[in-house]
């Protein structure tokens, strides 16, 4: 339990020195209660879905990042979830980053969906694609593009010596209009099984008034898989929005669609917490609903 942490003072300690030191973490905390397939049991909890405190140390050219983490998975155990360094305007605006680091694809969904908070990207939860990898990364201007390549271990915090590779590549583009877009590849080879996840989004509007969608295609040794989601974004008050998405997944062999999907409202106490209530529903086709209702606290700092 300590040594995480003697990680993060080890990455204060420099901060007096640095041009730039910024402190940041947050938290999610929900109650959710279980209104179908049995509502005559009063199955509800509490959950800490997520919980972390990063630093980021900014010194000419360079960044250096440290992120530690826990979740309704590892309680009472916390991990190292970003440590990577990044070098920043090489020639030009392009920035290579070593290390545990984002990959930008996810990232830049996350971005478009903007509610990370009620849910993960659909590539994130059904496409098999991890948000934090081991490895490196070149990110930059390209015309009216920015693109992304990097190479990672696929293991996530785990370094082994195997097999184990994932190539990632992403183009996003943005206009006046609002318009947001972003193409993604990735392969992935692990344990002798390999895969390939092609993904699209885009989003329409600011993010309290937005349109969007995300589509993933996934091939695969062990099976095919796609993937589809539609989301809306309605401010009704200068502190009340209204959010919905629906999504739907198929996997090679099935004869279901997996249903999913998430109704909800988020109201903006300040720029650090905001407050939703909301419906959570999942199904196979024919099966039973699963429904709950949640109330989520998103802290952040």
């Amino acid at each position: 339990m300590r040594r995480p942490f003697a990680l993060l003072a080890l990455l204060l300690a420099p901060a007096a020195h640095a041009q730039r030191f910024t402190p940041s973490g947050g938290a999610y905390l929900d109650y959710a209660v279980r209104l179908a397939p049995d509502s005559s049991r009063f199955d509800q909890g509490f959950a800490l879905r997520r919980a972390w405190a990063a630093a980021t140390v900014k010194h000419k050219r360079t960044t250096a990042r440290l992120r530690l983490e826990t979740d309704a998975a590892t309680v009472p155990r916390v991990r190292l979830y970003e440590a990577y360094v990044r070098l920043d305007s090489l020639a030009g605006a392009h920035r290579v980053t070593m290390g545990l680091l984002q990959m930008y694809g996810i990232q830049q969904t996350e971005g478009l969906w903007a509610h990370r908070f009620l849910a993960r990207t659909l590539a994130s939860e059904r496409g098999g694609l991890s948000s934090r990898d081991l490895g490196v990364q070149l990110d930059g201007p390209a015309g009216p593009l920015h693109y992304a390549v990097g190479m990672t271990s696929g293991q996530g915090v785990a370094a082994q010596l195997d097999d184990g590779v994932h190539l990632s590549a992403a183009l996003a583009a943005s206009n006046l209009d609002g318009l947001h877009t972003l193409a993604t590849v990735d392969y992935e080879r692990r344990a002798g099984n390999a895969a390939t996840v092609g993904g699209l989004a885009a989003a329409l509007g600011p993010v309290h008034r937005r349109l969007g969608v995300e589509a993933f295609v996934q091939r695969g040794d062990d099976g095919n898989r796609e993937g589809l989601a539609v989301f809306a974004v309605r401010r009704v008050s200068d502190r009340w929005r209204l959010v919905g998405r629906l999504d739907a997944t198929h996997d090679d062999g099935e004869d279901d669609l997996l249903f999913g999907g998430i109704l909800g409202a988020v109201y903006r106490h300040d720029d650090l917490v905001e407050i939703a209530p909301a419906l959570v529903f999942a199904t196979n086709d024919g099966s039973a609903l699963q429904l709950d209702a949640r109330l989520t606290a998103s802290l952040r700092f």
